[in-house]
């Protein structure tokens, strides 16, 4: 009688043990999904694999965008709209600014002649078509908190990373060092005549 009684005990607890198994292997922890998506992101954040960890990925293209080259990044700027300028014609730009500029020498040497908006702190020069040749932009010009005048570190602080390059104004001897940032139709071009890139100048030209 004991044998027929412990006997059924212990074929049981078995089919117990075999219920709890099937129910967990169809209803697997949340844990092992670790499916990544491979679509870009903006003002998101999503897990990366390393391996067995996870490493938190945050990626924000309006005020740290992970290339200098990144098209979809957003910028705030001032004076707003500043970068949709280097597409328009001198007439367009009148017509959009209006008539409170004044003609100055500008570029190297003032070899060029430069429409300044000062209000605006912008210098345009046109091409012989009047299409924009490029921007001087002064120290009150703003693109997502960079200034002109900043230095290197500080401007890829706010721009992302960019690589330094040594370059010349005018003669080879006059030695300067650049970063550039191509961003949509245009081109930032950080110059400065300090390695470090201290009291930058700031020209916006066209990405041809």
């Amino acid at each position: 009688m004991f044998k027929r009684g412990g006997l059924f005990l212990i074929t049981s607890i078995i089919l117990s043990l075999i219920v709890v198994g099937c129910s967990q292997s169809n209803n697997p922890v949340n844990s092992n999904n670790k499916k990544v998506g491979n679509t870009s992101i903006s003002k998101d954040s999503r897990l990366a694999e390393n391996g067995d960890k996870k490493t938190s990925i945050i990626k924000v293209y309006d005020s740290q965008p992970s290339s200098n080259n990144d098209n979809s990044m957003k910028l705030n700027t001032y004076p707003q709209n500043l970068l949709e300028f280097v597409i328009l014609n001198k007439q367009d730009i009148i017509n959009q600014l209006g008539k409170n500029y004044e003609i100055v020498p500008a570029g190297g040497e003032g070899a060029f002649e430069g429409y300044r908006y000062k209000q605006l702190g912008i210098t345009i020069v046109f091409e012989n078509d009047n299409a924009v040749s490029f921007i001087e932009c002064n120290e009150t010009v703003n693109i997502n908190g960079v200034n002109p005048g900043m230095n290197f570190i500080e401007i890829q602080e706010k721009l992302g990373k960019a690589s330094i390059n040594e370059t010349w104004v005018e003669t080879p001897d006059n030695k300067a060092y650049e970063i550039k940032y191509t961003i949509d139709k245009n081109v930032l071009r950080f110059l400065s005549f300090n390695s470090d890139g201290a009291d930058s100048i700031l020209m916006i030209l066209k990405n041809n």
